[in-house]
C-alpha cells in the first residue's frame, strides 16, 4: 500500500534538509509518494512540488508583517489541500510559524504530525512550546541538547543529527576544491555567505562587499568568492555590485569583484582560508568545514528590538551555542561594521595558526553532530507511522 507524505520546506536549508529525509524515506518504503511545499532539492528528490519553497521563506517579525496576508492565504491553501485529501503522514521542516499552524490543523484531522528541526524555544519566545505541543505528534531535532530540552515539557522528540554533519568529509579537500572553482592554490580565499533570502542579502550584500574591499587591499592577490542558492539570489547580489559600481561607495574607491558560484556552498567553503556568513545554516556548515569565521546579521530594527528583548541566550550563532562560548565573533544590527569585521578576517589571514584552537574545537563539535541523519530521521518517522 502506498504511503503518501505531505511535506513543507521553507528555504534553501530546509530544502536540502527535506531532499535528505525523501531520500531516506524513499530507501525504506520505495512506495513512498511525497508532495508539498518544496524547493530544487526536494523536487530532484522526488518531491511533487505544489509550490516552491521561496514562496514562504521570509525572515524577521516586522517582514513577515508585510508579507502576512500573501503568506496566510498559502497557508490556508495549503491546509485545505492536505484536509481534504489526506497524507499518511505530514512533515514540517523549519519555518514554524507557517509550518505549526499547519501541523495542527493536520493532527486535528487525524494525520500524524512531525516537527523538523526545533523552533528556537529554548532562545527566546519559549510559549510557542504550547502551540508545538498541540501541533506535533514529534519533534526531530539537529542539536543534541534540544531533545532534553523537549522532554522536559512532556514533547516526543528524537535528535537525529544534522545532515550537514554527516555529508561534510573530516577534513574537507582544499586543494581539490580549488581545482575545481579554478582559483589558484597559493591565493588566499575569503568567502561571503550573506544569507540564503532576498531580505539577508538585500541587508546584508553591501557591508561585506566592504569588508572584502578592505581585506584586499591587504591582501591584493584576495579571491573573493560568493555561493548564491539560485539565479535570483545572483541578480540581487549583480544589481548590489552594479550600484556599488556606480557609486563607488566604498573607502579609497575601491571595489572588490567576487567570483559567483550558484548552489556551491560546500565548495566555496572547501576552498575559503577565511568566511564572513550570516548567522543560520551557513555559519553552521562553515563550522563542519573547519574554516575561520566572522558571523553578522542585520534586521529590520522594530523586529531587533523586539528580539533583543526576548533573547535568552547571548549567542546569535550556532557554533556558539553549541560550545557555550563565544568561539567566533558576532557583529549583529548596529555592530555590524565593514572595518572592525575585516580587521579580524585580516589577522586570521596574516597569522593561521593563531585559528588552530578554534579549529579544534569545531572538528569535536562535527562528532557531536553526526548521527546518520536522513536515513535515521526516515526511520524515526516511518515508527510514528506504524504506531
Amino acid at each position: 500500500m502506498t504511503l503518501r507524505v505531505g511535506m513543507i520546506a521553507g528555504e534553501p536549508s530546509g530544502d536540502r534538509l527535506g531532499a535528505e529525509l525523501v531520500t531516506g524515506l524513499r530507501e525504506l518504503r520505495p512506495d513512498v509518494e511525497v508532495s508539498g511545499i518544496a524547493g530544487p532539492a526536494m523536487r530532484a528528490a522526488g518531491c511533487e512540488a505544489l509550490l516552491d519553497s521561496d514562496e514562504i521563506a521570509v525572515m524577521g517579525l516586522v517582514e513577515v508583517l508585510k508579507h502576512y496576508p500573501r503568506l496566510r492565504r498559502l497557508q490556508r491553501r495549503i491546509i485545505r489541500y492536505f484536509v481534504e485529501d489526506p497524507p499518511d503522514l505530514f512533515i514540517g521542516i523549519d519555518a514554524p510559524d507557517f509550518n505549526l499552524p499547519v501541523e495542527e490543523q493536520c493532527r486535528l484531522v487525524g494525520i500524524p504530525s512531525v516537527h523538523y528541526v526545533s523552533p528556537t524555544v529554548w532562545a527566546w519566545r519559549e510559549g510557542r512550546v504550547k502551540k508545538i505541543t498541540r501541533a506535533t505528534d514529534l519533534v526531530l531535532t539537529i542539536f543534541p541538547f534540544e531533545e532534553d530540552y523537549y522532554r522536559q515539557f512532556g514533547i516526543p522528540a528524537v535528535f537525529v543529527g544534522h545532515p550537514l554533519a554527516d555529508a561534510t568529509p573530516d577534513p574537507t579537500d582544499r586543494h581539490a576544491a580549488r581545482e575545481r572553482l579554478g582559483i589558484a592554490e597559493w591565493r588566499p580565499v575569503l568567502a561571503l555567505l550573506p544569507g540564503s533570502r532576498s531580505g539577508e542579502m538585500h541587508r546584508h550584500a553591501d557591508t561585506f562587499l566592504e569588508t572584502a574591499a578592505i581585506c584586499q587591499r591587504a591582501f591584493p592577490d584576495l579571491q573573493c568568492v560568493v555561493p548564491v542558492v539560485n539565479e535570483k539570489r545572483e541578480r540581487e547580489l549583480r544589481a548590489v555590485l552594479a550600484r556599488r559600481e556606480a557609486n563607488r561607495a566604498v573607502s579609497d574607491g575601491a571595489l572588490v569583484s567576487p567570483l559567483i558560484i550558484q548552489k556551491g556552498t560546500s565548495e566555496v567553503l572547501s576552498a575559503a582560508d577565511v568566511v564572513l556568513t550570516a548567522s543560520g545554516t551557513a555559519a553552521v556548515e562553515a563550522m563542519l568545514h573547519r574554516r575561520p569565521m566572522v558571523v553578522a546579521y542585520k534586521v529590520a530594527w522594530a523586529s531587533y528590538w523586539i528580539i533583543r528583548a526576548a533573547l535568552k541566550i547571548p549567542y546569535i550563532s550556532m557554533p556558539n551555542v553549541l560550545a557555550g562560548q563565544m568561539l567566533v565573533p558576532e557583529f549583529v544590527q548596529g555592530a555590524m561594521k565593514a572595518q572592525d569585521m575585516a580587521q579580524q578576517l585580516l589577522m586570521w589571514l596574516r597569522e593561521p595558526a593563531s585559528a588552530e584552537p578554534l579549529l579544534r574545537e569545531f572538528a569535536r563539535l562535527h562528532q557531536t553532530l553526526r548521527r546518520g541523519n536522513g536515513r535515521g530521521a526516515a526511520q524515526t518517522v516511518l515508527e510514528l507511522v506504524s504506531n
